[in-house]
């Protein structure tokens, strides 16, 4: 669920995304600057092409913050002003109040990684068995077990689990909350939901799991 909150999540040179009300497209820009009224971004585009907003125009705006303060904020506000054909900028009514979500809340993205997981037991961490990751979140994960790997998880397992994100690996601990039978190769898919993760491991898969969205999303578009 997204919050109306006070905190703004401007910064010079963020990237935002923009929607006109009730049209199709998504138009990308960055945060030039502001003042108390009004923010600047630089001219739209959409597919390497320059956008003409006209004032007047209702634009629904999201930032995207991997940085505190972390989330995804929206916002609808109002084309103020256009530059000149030469620099093309755009001035926007400043939000008084954006809507932010939590990334745990929102972000959660399909995907395949090949990572490895550890069963935890009285005798300590079994050997590390390769897995395909499905999707991830800031507060979990869907892995997948082919049917020839010798391990079996139930609710309630422990397990370790290495995910190698873009630029660096990163070890987790969870628990499995639920298990899912998938008959195509014999195998089967286990929910686990992160516990003991230090923010700053959370922070790095939050990070990727954004850009991955973002990634994903341009692809479509």
């Amino acid at each position: 669920m997204g919050e109306g909150i006070g905190l703004d999540p401007l910064e010079a040179g963020i990237e935002v995304e923009l929607r006109r009300a009730g049209l199709p497209g998504v138009y990308r820009a960055r945060v030039e600057g502001w003042n108390d009224e009004v923010f600047r971004i630089s001219p739209p585009v959409k597919d390497g092409r320059g956008v003409v907003f006209d004032p007047g125009e209702k634009v629904q705006v999201t930032i995207y913050r991997q940085d505190p303060p972390r989330g995804k904020f929206e916002a609808t506000t109002e084309v103020v002003a256009r530059g000149d054909e030469a620099f093309g900028w755009l001035s926007l009514t400043r939000p008084a109040q954006w809507t932010r979500h939590e990334l745990r809340e929102f972000v959660r993205i399909p995907l395949i990684l090949r990572g490895q997981v550890e069963r935890e037991s009285v005798d300590g961490w079994s050997k590390p068995v390769p897995v395909q990751i499905l999707d991830l979140s800031g507060g979990g994960l869907l892995l997948h077990v082919p049917g020839y790997q010798p391990l079996r998880l139930g609710v309630g397992h422990r397990v370790r689990i290495t995910l190698p994100l873009s630029r660096e690996t990163v070890q987790v601990q969870g628990q499995v909350v639920r298990v899912i039978p998938h008959t195509d190769d014999g195998g089967t898919r286990y929910a686990v939901e992160f516990q003991n993760i230090n923010e700053r491991d959370r922070d790095r898969i939050i990070g990727f799991v954004l850009q991955e969205e973002v990634r994903q999303r341009k692809r479509i578009e």
